[in-house]
């Protein structure tokens, strides 16, 4: 009986087809496995992947991980591949991008992260407006002649903010902070530097202004929250008191202070701009533009110990740990130069709209 092969080939056929069947499911498997069961058919955008292990951010709100990873704490090659592929195989889920987007950064590529925090705020995450931001403040995205790429940092930091991403807040804040919104613009400005030699130069003065802003930040039942005296360290008290008046342990400081109190009430140069020779007069005048502008700064930016107070009295305490004697700092500023600088830096206000209880 003469042999027919066809059946014997169908077999084979059919053997391949199947192996091949197999091999495909077996593919899908592993990409789904890779993909971090990206590719299935029932992907939920609230599942966790290892795109969001590796790059989500903490104070993301629309992140789907508990904790989140840090700019610094990003692990650069693993989380770029991760969220390679998340953004390749869900190309719609905005926090994919977000989160490409900071890996990129965190590898060193910046302006193709840039790009993902377009397409990510484009997609109305909220995170993604501070990142871009940063992004043209930083330069990595020029704008147009027409454009100001500070002022479009600002917008986007406010509208990330509005969105609900805390650390916008923050970097608003920093940008729009202005020194002549307070009594002592200068005094201010030094302070938010941490510019201590320029305090230093009206040692005597900036104590009793810092000592205000001390004293309203400590008060027990404060009008802002609890935070706020959370924030201070009482000890420096008597640091500003000896910046201001002397160490009441040196003789010759506090002899000194005295020879001060007694120059004024005969000087018509340094202490007639408001109240002549009355030194306890220029004392609650300066602790009361103190608390009167931390008032400003806890109304503006409150006690969170990331707030511009905080860093604000950060400084105040380094200012009271230098520790320099007055003595000292009648040696490098003549009687001169300071009764200028309490004129020009402290009693401005004071000679156009004269405090209550001044004298005519």
């Amino acid at each position: 009986m003469r042999y027919n092969g066809t059946p014997y080939m169908t077999g084979r056929k059919l053997a391949v087809v199947a192996a091949m069947l197999v091999g495909l499911l077996l593919v899908g498997w592993l990409g789904a496995r890779t993909y971090g069961h990206l590719t299935s058919i029932n992907f939920d955008p609230n599942d966790v992947t290892r795109c969001d292990e590796a790059a989500a951010h903490p104070e993301d709100r629309q992140r789907v991980v508990q904790k989140g990873v840090h700019d610094d704490e990003i692990l650069s090659g693993p989380a770029v591949k991760a969220c390679d592929e998340a953004v390749y195989a869900h190309p719609e889920v905005a926090r994919f991008h977000f989160q490409f987007g900071r890996a990129l950064a965190a590898e060193g590529m910046l302006d193709e992260a840039a790009e993902s925090f377009i397409q990510a705020w484009e997609m109305k995450h909220c995170a993604a407006g501070a990142y871009l931001a940063d992004a043209y403040l930083n330069g990595i995205i020029e704008v147009n002649d027409s454009e100001d790429s500070e002022e479009t940092a600002k917008d986007l930091y406010q509208k990330s903010a509005e969105c609900g991403f805390a650390p916008a807040q923050e970097a608003y804040n920093r940008l729009t902070f202005d020194p002549s919104d307070y009594n002592t613009p200068t005094a201010m400005e030094a302070l938010y530097n941490g510019d201590i030699i320029e305090l230093n130069s009206y040692r005597p003065f900036a104590a009793m202004y810092l000592q205000g802003i001390h004293d309203y930040l400590a008060m027990e039942f404060h009008p802002y929250g609890p935070e706020c005296p959370q924030l201070v360290e009482p000890t420096i008290v008597r640091d500003l008191e000896a910046a201001a008046a002397g160490d009441p342990r040196n003789v010759l400081e506090r002899l000194l202070n005295q020879g001060l109190i007694k120059l004024a009430e005969f000087s018509t140069y340094f202490f007639d701009t408001v109240w002549p020779g009355d030194l306890q007069r220029y004392r609650e005048y300066l602790l009361d533009i103190g608390r009167k502008d931390g008032v400003r700064l806890t109304n503006r930016y409150g006690c969170d110990p990331d707030s511009i107070t905080a860093q604000i009295y950060e400084n105040i305490k380094v200012f009271a740990d230098a520790e320099q004697p007055l003595l000292e700092t009648l040696e490098q500023e003549n009687l001169e130069e300071l009764g200028e600088k309490l004129k020009d830096q402290f009693l401005s206000p004071a000679t156009e709209e004269r405090p209550s209880g001044s004298q005519p």
